[in-house]
């Protein structure tokens, strides 16, 4: 067997049918498997597998415990050589597991690789990520300098290029998509790996319930001297990659329970592999921008009183996310 195709989910039926059609109909050339886990979905997910998928290999667990505990369940039954960790919000199309699987195969060296990642309408993803970064989470704590920020072919990128290029930084945002790169990270969405990896630095971290664990993963077997390379050669459509993300519109930040989870495994990550310090200003960043994100949600609660119930909602997360920061040791 030479690949394993490994695609947790919950409550994604709709999406997953997707996915799962979308292999079967740009098959790799060499002998795979699909296995499904199923994280104790609550619609009709497992029921499509069972009648629509016969062939494909259905894990149910009773509980959902997160993706990497999903992931590992998946790895522990796979058999491949490589082995292809899938989201249920992807479209495979072209030629593109064979593609990564050549890559794989003509690069030794490489024990990790990512394809290029498109949005539904063909417009390229961010696929790769930088290690966690102090100055990366003051951004996304801030969100004032996210709305400074105009996108990619704005004045703004290009002078944050050159700052970055200039002090030798390393932003994923600013790697060319177009070439075949080393990375710190490729995007969990889609991200191969070899088997081999599996008795270097063992599985995935389950104490991640979402979020970074591709970060950590990567970490590990960069410290083990291993690399990770962006493909971009192959191409994966990935439908759902924004939903989680948070939006400036209407002049606030509009946020989900996600983002708790978000931070959680920022702080892990922070505890496991750096220091104290950094640490401690990590708990200092996101008690300084979720501190201002409250204080402007509350004065739009105050003046906004036909949005006051959802705005609440907003409030409550905030508040959260600030007493994850005062109580992490």
């Amino acid at each position: 067997m030479l690949l394993s195709i490994i695609i947790p989910t919950y409550n994604g039926k709709s999406l997953l049918r997707g996915c799962l059609n979308s292999i079967y109909v740009h098959p790799p050339a060499c002998e795979y498997e699909i296995i499904v886990v199923d994280d104790a979905s609550e619609d009709e997910s497992q029921e499509i597998v069972k009648k629509e998928f016969p062939k494909v290999f259905l894990i149910s667990n009773p509980k959902n415990k997160g993706f990497s505990y999903a992931v590992n369940r998946g790895i522990e039954r796979s058999r491949g050589k490589y082995i292809l960790l899938l989201n249920n919000d992807t479209l495979v199309i072209d030629n593109s597991l064979d593609l990564m699987v050549q890559f794989m195969d003509q690069n030794l060296h490489v024990d990790i690789c990512g394809p290029k990642l498109l949005s539904a309408d063909g417009t390229p993803q961010r696929s790769t990520q930088t290690f966690p970064k102090l100055s990366r989470e003051f951004f996304h704590a801030n969100p004032i300098f996210k709305k400074i920020y105009r996108g990619e072919e704005s004045f703004s990128h290009k002078i944050l290029f050159l700052f970055l290029k200039t002090f030798k930084t390393q932003w994923a945002s600013f790697i060319d998509y177009d070439k075949t790169t080393e990375v710190d990270v490729v995007t969990g969405a889609v991200f191969m790996l070899r088997r081999s990896v599996i008795d270097k630095i063992g599985l995935f971290d389950e104490n991640y319930f979402m979020y970074v664990e591709e970060s950590d993963y990567c970490y590990r077997l960069k410290k083990n001297g291993s690399r990770v390379f962006y493909c971009p050669e192959a191409r994966i459509v990935h439908l759902l990659g924004q939903t989680t993300k948070q939006d400036f519109k209407k002049g606030y930040w509009i946020v989900n329970p996600f983002l708790i989870e978000r931070y959680k495994s920022m702080l892990y990550f922070f505890r496991k592999h750096y220091n104290r310090i950094q640490l401690y200003l990590l708990k200092l960043i996101i008690l300084e921008g979720h501190s201002l994100r409250w204080g402007f949600s509350l004065l739009r609660w105050l003046f906004c009183v036909k949005e006051r119930e959802e705005i609440k909602k907003v409030i409550n997360i905030y508040c959260s996310v600030i007493k994850l920061a005062l109580r992490y040791k």
